[in-house]
């Protein structure tokens, strides 16, 4: 028998620093001569850097948890706002309110269309954590048998309107092999035994909505953001996908982030362009909000697919007001067709002309 070498491991690159480096560095930066960029970053520098001397995560954590319960508590009262409002509340000079949210609505159905094309609802896996299963068994491929969880919207969209187009799923879900692949795969399996390829087809039970969880954001505070459920997260994903492709159509690229970089630097040379900097932006989309804007077929697609409550640390159960959080395969996008779609409303109302560009919640509008 022919015997191959081992595999040579490969040796670790970095260094320990000595620990006088950290201050000497931190007091030569505080030490540089005043000036517009030196001011900068020494205002910014360590705004990231943990130390013994910084807060400990478990209070990092407990921030974030907070501000993002402020936040539902901000959008309970948006959405009660919505529901409530007189359509001939003055929303601008002159213009009713009811007039700016008809026009928005046509703008984003013009983007959209006013049914969710079938295809649109056919996503993907990433490779991050679910509701179901840890980072260690997350890759995406593995999200395809076994265990998996889902709201009972998610089954439904899943079961009327996804299934038929991914037929090899089905059969997996249902532990058989595929007519087309009985004979190039399910017949002829690498071990020779195709039971071993149908021992943990997909089990999908129902699941409430998604888990909270923080990631760090800087030396005082962390981030707050959700898994999500595993089919819920796959059909997002297709839907994110789309509201992607739909915006480029309409000149905003979310695959590219340095157009925004780009037009934020010609706004500071220029002083065209004004860059909006909004806190906590994707937690702070409601879901009256979404209701009010989507065309109907759109929001209750969505609102089967997002989850409605979230197990929030240390709390327990709580029922979002917010449409969606990070985590959601749809959030990204869904906000930046929304911004979008706002900031153009005001555009023409105003009879502002010039460039109109999100990332996101990064926002480029003229001046």
């Amino acid at each position: 028998m022919r015997k191959f070498p081992l595999r040579r491991r490969n040796k670790c690159a970095n260094l320990r620093i000595p620990d006088s480096v950290t201050p000497e560095f931190i007091a030569r930066i505080q030490a540089l001569p005043s000036s517009p960029k030196a001011d900068y970053l020494k205002e910014c520098f360590l705004t990231k850097f943990v130390s013994k001397d910084t807060d400990p995560a478990d209070v990092r954590m407990s921030r974030a948890v907070e501000k993002w319960l402020a936040t539902e508590d901000r959008n309970a009262e948006t959405n009660d706002r919505i529901l409530n409002i007189d359509g001939g509340f003055t929303i601008l000079p002159h213009l009713r309110y009811d007039k700016f949210v008809s026009w928005t609505r046509e703008f984003i159905e013009t983007m959209l269309g006013s049914v969710p094309p079938v295809d649109a609802l056919v996503g993907s896996f990433s490779g991050g954590a679910s509701t179901s299963r840890g980072r260690k068994e997350s890759h995406p491929a593995l999200k395809y048998y076994g265990k998996a969880h889902a709201t009972s919207g998610a089954i439904r969209i899943f079961n009327t309107c996804v299934i038929d187009e991914v037929p090899g799923w089905y059969y997996l879900m249902n532990g058989v092999p595929h007519p087309k692949y009985a004979r190039c795969a399910w017949e002829n399996p690498p071990s020779g035994d195709s039971s071993q390829w149908l021992s943990k087809p997909l089990d999908i039970s129902e699941t409430l909505g998604n888990v909270m969880f923080t990631v760090p954001k800087n030396a005082e505070i962390d981030r707050c953001a959700c898994k999500e459920p595993d089919i819920n997260m796959w059909i997002q994903k297709g839907v994110g996908d789309y509201l992607r492709r739909r915006l480029l159509r309409f000149g905003i690229n979310l695959n590219d982030q340095s157009i925004n970089r780009d037009l934020a630097r010609y706004g500071s040379l220029t002083g065209r362009l004004a860059t909006l900097d909004l806190s906590s932006a994707s937690d702070s989309v409601c879901y009256g909000l979404v209701e009010e804007l989507l065309p109907p077929l759109w929001f209750t697609i969505l609102a089967d697919l997002r989850s409605p409550v979230t197990e929030v640390i240390g709390l327990g159960t709580h029922r979002n007001e917010m449409f969606s959080s990070m985590g959601n395969g749809f959030t990204f996008e869904l906000e930046s067709l929304l911004f979008f779609s706002l900031a153009k409303a005001v555009a023409y109302f105003t009879g502002t002309s010039g460039i109109i560009s999100v990332y996101g919640d990064d926002i480029i509008v003229p001046v």
